[in-house]
């Protein structure tokens, strides 16, 4: 099928992002090592707690996805979702400037729900982008699942190769307030950002491997949800980045089966475990 977006045809023409980030792999593998949650080889408990944080995606039709395939596994008393419309990795971190989200927000917890995505036309109101230590802290949680990155891309495509080393660092950081802010942690899990049609192949690349050097490094699982996405304009989405509901639902459920096998890989447990609602 041909490309829906030209740019994607620079990546062969864009050698030195992709240079930089061989480089940087390198130094990961070799001069860093393996870390891991400090539960990681603690099972979980039957009704873990599950912290999910992410951006617009999030906030849409994904993130309604999630929301029902995790609640109906753990439980709404156990399950917190937060969604910030226009967040990027570093407008997570607890030393950064609060982040005000205008274009939409998500969250759901045993105690609170609210959700503002022009829905009825109405401008969403303005909400400050929680810390993640904060959530952390607050939820205490056994599993902690994240959709973040495609905000980045438009950092990586505005300022290119000079901005690398400082996003890097971010989700390095990122990563590591996650295995770290608290004991409670048994299982990390990123779901990196699906296809879209905006963004050139080779920026889309750059922060898969971004998150991907990040979270080898702490002992982070990832899903590549590149890999079983495809954005078509027009019946994805219009953008070329938010997906419609069906899409964005599609995604969520792929991604469950993917948290199956890393939550539950012992002999006997299935793709049952965590089963969309539909399936049930």
């Amino acid at each position: 099928m041909p490309s829906q977006n030209p740019m994607r045809e620079l990546y062969s023409k864009r050698p030195s992002i992709m240079a930089w980030l061989f480089v940087k792999a390198s130094l990961v593998l070799v001069g860093c090592s393996l870390g891991a949650p400090p539960g990681a080889k603690t099972p979980l408990s039957k009704k873990p707690r599950v912290l999910f944080v992410g951006d617009s995606l999030t906030v849409d039709g994904f993130g309604e996805g999630m929301e029902g395939i995790l609640i109906q596994a753990f439980g709404a008393t156990k399950v917190a979702v937060y969604g910030c419309c226009g967040a990027s990795v570093e407008h997570f971190l607890k030393d950064t400037p609060v982040f005000t989200c205008r274009c939409g927000y998500r969250e759901t917890t045993p105690e609170t729900k609210m959700l503002d995505n022009w829905e009825g036309g109405q401008t969403p109101r303005p909400v400050p982008t929680p810390k993640l230590a904060t959530l952390l802290k607050a939820h205490q949680p056994e599993i902690v699942i994240v959709q973040l990155g495609t905000n980045n891309f438009d950092t990586l495509l505005k300022e290119g190769e000079k901005s690398m080393a400082t996003q890097s660092l971010y989700f390095e950081r990122f990563a590591e307030e996650v295995v770290s802010t608290t004991g409670s942690l048994r299982r990390a899990i990123w779901v990196a950002p699906p296809d879209s049609a905006k963004y050139p192949a080779h920026i889309e690349k750059a922060v898969d491997q971004m998150i991907e050097q990040a979270a080898r490094k702490h002992g982070i699982h990832v899903i590549r949800s590149s890999q079983f996405t495809r954005y078509v304009m027009g019946k994805s989405g219009t953008d070329g980045v938010h997906y419609h509901t069906k899409s964005a639902k599609e995604w969520a459920e792929k991604v469950h089966l993917k948290l199956n096998q890393i939550l539950f890989p012992e002999k006997g447990r299935t793709t049952q475990d965590i089963a969309p609602p539909s399936t049930r």
